[in-house]
């Protein structure tokens, strides 16, 4: 781990392991290196299981840390109730919540969709409002803390019936997408971002003289055209790097360097 795809080769690797799981009658999932299983068997087989599961890594070269029979599991941001069926938000206790402040240097639709995506994650963690509303305490006071006035609220959940009728619209819908896509025959158009990095010092309009630059050098006359027009290109702001943490990662290497370079000092 820690390379460029580390990550990707994770989930592959992730994936191979679940398909040698298939045969054990369990329902397991993984997420890059944290995995997480039930089933109705009882405790004695549960453990049989768990052997197995552990020859299985061994036998691809890996190690693994099981826990069986837990009834209440914290698992990454979620924590499991099999006793009272009820799931709800989990975060490390001394962890403490930080967010970008409102009049922070970011693009604004970041500033501005902050509050809702955690009020959306918060909502798909919890199983009913009464946990919503104990677990969203801690962030409407980060939130608040850093000049966001959106309170979060509890959105209900939708029904059963209304999301078997939207599913069936979308198949539908999805259907006469692909009657057309089968008469019309069109070539999915390729998309090249241009990510500038955000900056409310800077006054220009930096996308619209980008795309001023597009028609200016690449006319429609011009034999580059058809690849390089304001159709394929597109632009989206990006973030650059927290000058604290940049400061602190150069200190540490600086402090790391000097560390091994300098020779131990003896005892008098």
């Amino acid at each position: 781990m820690g390379s460029f795809d580390g990550a990707e080769t994770c989930e592959l690797v992730g994936l191979y392991l679940l398909s040698q799981l298939q045969h054990l009658d369990i329902k397991v999932g993984l997420y890059r290196d944290d995995g997480l299983a039930v089933t109705n068997k009882s405790p004695q087989q549960t453990e049989k299981i768990k052997k197995k599961m552990c020859a299985i890594f061994r036998d691809n070269g890996l190690n693994i840390t099981i826990q069986a029979n837990q009834k209440i599991v914290d698992f990454l941001d979620v924590n499991f109730n099999l006793n009272t069926g009820l799931h709800k938000p989990y975060k490390k206790p001394n962890d403490s919540i930080t967010y970008i402040h409102k009049e922070s240097n970011h693009p604004p639709s970041i500033i501005k969709n902050l509050p809702q995506g955690i009020e959306k994650r918060l909502t798909n963690y919890s199983s009913n409002g009464k946990i919503f509303e104990d677990a969203a305490i801690p962030y409407n006071e980060a939130l608040k803390k850093n000049g966001h006035v959106m309170a979060l609220k509890y959105a209900e959940k939708k029904t059963n019936t209304t999301t078997k009728n939207e599913n069936k619209r979308k198949e539908t819908a999805n259907e006469e997408t692909k009657e057309k896509t089968k008469t019309t025959n069109r070539r999915k158009r390729r998309i090249t971002w241009f990510n500038p990095p955000y900056s409310k010092n800077v006054s220009s309009n930096i996308g619209k003289k980008f795309f001023d630059l597009l028609n200016s050098c690449f006319p429609p006359n011009h034999k580059l055209h058809k690849i390089i027009n304001t159709n394929t290109f597109k632009l989206s702001y990006s973030c650059t790097p927290n000058i604290k943490q940049i400061i602190s990662s150069h200190n540490k290497g600086i402090i790391n360097e000097s560390t091994i370079l300098s020779p131990p000092r003896k005892m008098s």
